[in-house]
């Protein structure tokens, strides 16, 4: 296994959501996050965490970038919450705690994409060995920028998928990152009226043009000037500062 530095270079930026019942566990697993992780969040059921969840993408514009949760917790236990969370965002990455008798799960977790499996009780070795696995993954290329410079000191961060203005994250709804999203993804080509409905049926949410075209309307608005560009009956096209110093 990798060294707590190499580790540790991996995780140090990272946010991670441990959701446990136990009240012992969770405090003693805490200790060793906080070894790694940048930002830690807990909650004590299934419930409680897909509301955490919910609230760290409307106040930082991003998912966590860890999940790591028990499966048996009362009101939503631990598979629930990884269907519920793979209703929104297919690519998170999820660590699932379990007991030995509660294998009966393992199928449908792996179903689910789950990206690491630890028995009860803990192994430290597994665990660390899981997270280094989990930081390769989500290590950006050095060879690549990860974030698009929109101008005016706004960035988009297509890892992370967050907008930034100096450097602060600014607040998207749902349906306006899922927009954000696609259109960063072919900024260098129009991204048409089809490509951004198919985009949200993939996140599961029916969408129809005019609807594009509000949401359009109001991504603007958070943007700076002239940063969406429209080709009527074709799509929308987001512009870089390049392309805007060219316009």
């Amino acid at each position: 296994m990798s060294n707590y530095s190499e580790i540790f270079s991996l995780t140090k930026e990272l946010s991670v959501l441990f959701v446990e019942d136990y009240e012992e566990i969770r405090e003693s697993t805490v200790e060793i996050l906080e070894h790694y992780f940048k930002t830690i969040d807990t909650a004590c059921d299934g419930e409680e965490g897909l509301a955490k969840y919910h609230d760290f993408f409307v106040r930082t514009g991003s998912n966590y970038d860890l999940i790591i949760t028990d499966i048996e917790m009362p009101i939503l236990n631990g598979v629930k919450l990884v269907e519920e969370i793979r209703k929104e965002n297919e690519e998170q990455q999820i660590i699932v705690l379990s007991a030995h008798d509660e294998s009966h799960y393992l199928l449908d977790l792996i179903n689910l994409g789950i990206s690491q499996y630890i028995t009860k009780p803990i192994e430290i070795k597994s665990l660390l060995t899981a997270f280094y696995k989990i930081g390769q993954k989500l290590k950006a290329p050095t060879n690549e920028s990860t974030e698009i410079d929109l101008g005016n000191g706004y960035h988009y961060d297509n890892v992370k998928k967050s907008l930034l203005h100096s450097n602060k994250h600014v607040k998207l709804t749902k349906h306006e990152s899922l927009i954000l999203e696609i259109l960063a993804e072919e900024f260098e080509e129009f991204c048409t009226t089809e490509q951004i409905i198919s985009h949200f049926h993939h996140a599961k949410i029916d969408i129809t043009a005019d609807n594009i075209r509000f949401l359009i309307s109001k991504l603007r608005k958070k943007l700076p000037e002239n940063s969406i560009e429209t080709l009527y009956a074709i799509g929308y096209k987001l512009k870089t500062e390049k392309q805007l110093v060219q316009a």
